[in-house]
Formats: structure tokens, sequence, C-alpha cells
């Protein structure tokens, strides 16, 4: 089979493959209309097994005669799982508290609480491998306050500024072998106010975000609110020896003191990766050896433009009981 092809029904979230012997009818179809005359390409291809018919112009599912879905093309290197995903661990290092990961708190719908976790999504077919995917997916989730998509994406394809956390036990790539679908990346030593600029500006860039959002609904734009870029709502930095600690005991891992819990089955591959060889640097890390990873080089510059861009949020004058005194958010 020379390619893969999917297909999702416009009532369903999750995408499915094609049977065989319909992906090399779609790769034979595409590659006649990209060297036949138009009124010689083919309009439509019947799958059989499932019932249903692909527009070849529009690439969209057809049953009774109605649009009900779409079809695209997979990339090789997905492995099994017709619907991948990957994301990116973040760190800093603390003088006081150690090692600290920084957390995306999200919310939806169906989930009875928020959730926690790191900046992880589903890989497009226009991703070309998985730093790439790891690296659009961040900057996506955080409106770029870890920088840009090509600097994030340098560090993730390598291993001196990045590192892997886990291999999925679900994620199986062409060779058999688990995906590292998480990796962990470094924004070197951060004292507490400088973590705190990077919260406040995620938090700044969304409000704009969300006002520009809106503006767009009213206007018949878009339907959908938030878009899916600004589903993360707040930044959380968390202390990692102790969600380490209650990772290896399986106890149900809570974050921050609104206790919420890691999302969906970030803390099942946490866990795989705390036992497997090969996220030996991830556990050192958190360990305090931080020697084992370094820090983002664009992070040099990218934290002072944070609190430059936060301005005075970061250190403000109050006037309590007529005296004046200096506090920070």
């Amino acid at each position: 089979m020379a390619c893969r092809w999917q297909y999702r029904l416009s009532s369903e979230e999750r995408w499915q493959w094609l049977p065989p012997e319909a992906c090399d009818a779609l790769t034979a179809a595409e590659d006649k209309a990209e060297h036949a005359a138009a009124d010689a390409r083919p309009a439509s291809l019947s799958v059989p097994s499932l019932g249903l018919e692909v527009q070849l112009s529009t690439m969209s599912v057809i049953l009774d005669g109605g649009t009900y879905g779409q079809v695209r093309k997979a990339p090789k290197w997905w492995g099994e799982d017709a619907n991948l995903a990957a994301g990116v661990l973040v760190a800093c290092e603390d003088g006081e508290a150690g090692a600290r990961v920084l957390l995306g708190i999200e919310d939806r719908p169906w989930w009875p609480q928020k959730q926690a976790g790191p900046f992880w999504g589903f890989v497009e077919p226009t991703d070309a491998d998985f730093p790439s995917a790891m690296a659009r997916e961040a900057t996506e989730e955080t409106l770029d306050v870890l920088g840009g998509e090509a600097e994030l994406r340098s560090c993730l394809q390598s291993d001196i500024y990045s590192a892997p956390v886990c291999c999925s036990p679900w994620h199986k790539g062409p060779n058999g072998e688990g995906l590292q679908v998480l990796r962990l990346v470094s924004l070197g030593s951060l004292k507490k106010q400088e973590q705190r600029a990077v919260q406040r500006s995620f938090l700044n860039r969304r409000s704009r975000a969300l006002v520009i959002a809106a503006a767009t609904v009213a206007h018949g734009c878009s339907q959908r609110t938030p878009p899916p870029h600004l589903e993360v709502e707040e930044l959380h930095w968390c202390d990692a020896f102790p969600l380490l600690q209650s990772l290896e005991a399986g106890q149900p891992t809570r974050i921050g003191t609104a206790q919420r819990p890691l999302r969906g089955f970030v803390a099942e591959l946490l866990q795989e990766g705390l036992q497997w060889p090969g996220a030996a640097r991830f556990r050192d890390y958190c360990h305090g050896n931080f020697e084992v990873l370094r820090p983002m080089p664009h992070c040099k510059t990218l934290i002072p433009r944070l609190i430059s861009e936060v301005g005075g949020s970061l250190a403000f004058t109050v006037c309590h009981r007529g005296r004046m005194r200096k506090g920070s958010w």
C-alpha cells in the first residue's frame, strides 16, 4: 500500500483508517487526477465495505447523496494510530523549589472539572515530523509565550536542548516500536518573578485574542468560542519532584490549590516515562540534576522580553491604611 488514507464522519470527533483497497484506489485516483485532463478525471470513488462514497474533487465523504465527512492522506511515519497526538513538557530551574514544570489548565464541556497537562494535541498531516507537530501545538496553545515555532522546533529536534519523556505503549511506529510522543524542554533558571512573567504574558495575550475572536464571531466568521488555540485558560507552575512522587506511588495526581487532575491519559504516559530507560534524563532533571538538559538558547532574550511585555504589573505600589507598600502580583 503506497499511501494511507483516513475518513471522519461529521458526527464523529475521531479519524478512522480506510481499508487498504480504498487507500490504493484513492492513491491511484489522485495520481490520475494530477496527470489526466479535467474531463478524464474520476469524479468519485466508492468504498463498498464502508457503504460510503468519496467525492474526489473535495475529498469529502458522501452518504445517501449528502456530504457527511472528510477524507485525508496520512504520513507513513504516523504508524498505527489514526489519531496520533504529541506534546511538550516545559520545565525550569528554581533555586528554592528545584525543578518545576509548566502546565496548561483547560476545560471541556464533558469534563467534570478543569484539568492540567502539558501542551498536547493531535498531529496534523501537514506536520513534517514529531518535533514539528510538538512545536506547532505548543506555540498555538501558549500563544508564542515559549518563543517562535521555528525556535521551539529546532530545540525539539536536538537531543541537547530537549529530552524524551516517554515511549508510548499506545502509539506504534512503522517499525512496531513505541513512538516518543512527549519531550521535555527547559526555560533555564527562572526566579519566581520570571516564572510569573511567563504566566502573566500568556494571560495578556489570551485576553487580547479572546477580544479578537469575539469580534470575529460577531461578524459571522466563526461559530466556535473560544477557538481551539484558546482552550488553555491559564498556565500553572508546579514542583516536579512531588509530582513524580505521586506518579511513582500510583496515587491520583492533583495540581495546585484547586486540585486539578492531570489531563486525559497524561498521567499514564508520565508513569510509563518513569519506567522507561530512555527517559533517564527526564527523571534526572526532575530530581534536580539540571546538567542533563541545556536551556533553550532563545530563552536568553525571551524571558527579558516577557518581563518587559508585562511591564509594571510585576511590581506595583499600593496604599494600605495610609502607608505605601510595594508588592508583586
